[in-house]
């Protein structure tokens, strides 16, 4: 085999079917990926000592040990296939009642051989995890008048998941998602302003997260089982004039913990948060083109985001603060010259973006960063 061997087929088929006022059009399809990875590793044998400020090339490796000393001469071999089949179509009837509807099936295999030492010919061990899904997903939109539509959508997702259960030593169930939504858009109305507002519910079964009692080297999961969050959400766009345009949007988020694992039943976590999750989160934007007073060429934007406390873990003993951070930027475009400075984090804010479901792994948000850019265009 080569050390990498990868193929990708896939083929659709589209069609439309117009009946008066009605539209109809549907497609459907098939994708298959095919992956073969070979490595052969000889663990520890040799090793360079280079130093990076002042190499001395052509240096001869230092010998740490045969193959029989270190006893370990591994080669893996990985087989992975992934195929699809999907259908879906929407409809159209006199231009204000839209309604579409599709659905997926996936397939998932995966083959890892792995001998331990080829030099001593031992024998090869084999891990096979398989997995299928099937996903579906509707929706409709009604125009109510040119500028406000109506809106809702219902959908069902599996998702193979590849990770391992320490207790069980089997492979993660595939992730399972329901999510409904509904509500409300406004789309240029008055010619100044843009919009929506939504409700939404989704669930999600078999969630896996990092297993926190990891140690190094270690990738095990578990399988919190079912989280729900639900909540509401909006965004609007609005153009007063002379250049501005304000953008705003927030989201209300309750999420829980609904089980404690896939076996079922309340355990320790029930009705905890899920990590990483704020209960209330926003941002503003001002975008401004000087143009409309005569500066042409000339742009600035202004931004803030919001982002409420979080709990760190699922077992809600630790929490992430809220923060707020002010973003902004200015553009110049001469002729075929365009400078831009962008500086984030105006105020230095000591933030943290997130955890891994753990104190130990927490992601620190960026400091103040100031960055620039020259393009020119022929």
């Amino acid at each position: 085999l080569p050390p990498l061997a990868l193929l990708i087929v896939q083929g659709d088929i589209d069609g439309e079917i117009t009946l008066g006022d009605v539209v109809l059009a549907a497609r459907a399809g098939y994708v298959r990926s095919k992956v073969d990875f070979r490595q052969r590793g000889r663990d520890g044998q040799t090793r360079w000592d280079i130093d990076a400020f002042t190499p001395a090339y052509r240096t001869a490796p230092t010998v740490l040990g045969t193959v029989d000393m270190m006893g370990r001469d591994f080669l893996g071999v990985t087989d992975t296939t992934e195929s699809a089949w999907f259908s879906g179509g929407n409809l159209r009837w006199n231009d204000r009642l839209r309604v579409f509807a599709g659905v997926r099936r996936d397939d998932y295999s995966n083959i890892d051989d792995y001998t331990e030492n080829v030099s001593r010919n031992t024998p090869t061990t084999r891990s096979t995890v398989k997995n299928s899904a099937l996903s579906w997903r509707s929706g409709l939109s009604f125009d109510l008048t040119p500028s406000l539509i109506l809106f809702f959508g219902a959908s069902r997702s599996e998702i193979p998941q590849s990770g391992i259960i320490r207790s069980t030593g089997t492979v993660i169930p595939a992730l399972e998602a329901t999510s409904f939504e509904g509500g409300i858009r406004a789309v240029d109305l008055g010619n100044w302003l843009n919009g929506s507002f939504s409700m939404f519910e989704i669930t999600q079964d078999n969630q896996g997260v990092n297993d926190p009692d990891n140690r190094a080297g270690e990738s095990f999961v578990i399988n919190v089982g079912k989280v729900r969050v639900r909540g509401a959400e909006f965004d609007i766009t609005v153009r007063p004039g002379a250049g501005l345009s304000i953008l705003a949007g927030g989201a209300y988020l309750d999420s829980r913990i609904l089980t404690l694992d896939a076996t079922g039943g309340p355990g320790a976590q029930f009705n905890n948060r899920f990590y990483n999750t704020p209960e209330f989160q926003g941002f503003v934007r001002l975008d401004w083109d000087a143009a409309a007073l005569g500066a042409e060429g000339l742009r600035f934007n202004l931004g803030l985001i919001r982002q409420g406390s979080r709990y760190g873990n699922n077992a809600n003993n630790f929490v992430l603060p809220a923060f707020t951070r002010v973003d902004t930027g200015a553009a110049y475009r001469w002729q075929n010259l365009e400078m831009r400075v962008f500086v984030e984090n105006i105020f230095d804010e000591v933030y943290y973006l997130g955890s891994q479901n753990r104190p130990q792994n927490i992601a620190p948000g960026a400091p103040r960063r100031v960055t620039g850019a020259i393009s020119m265009r022929w």
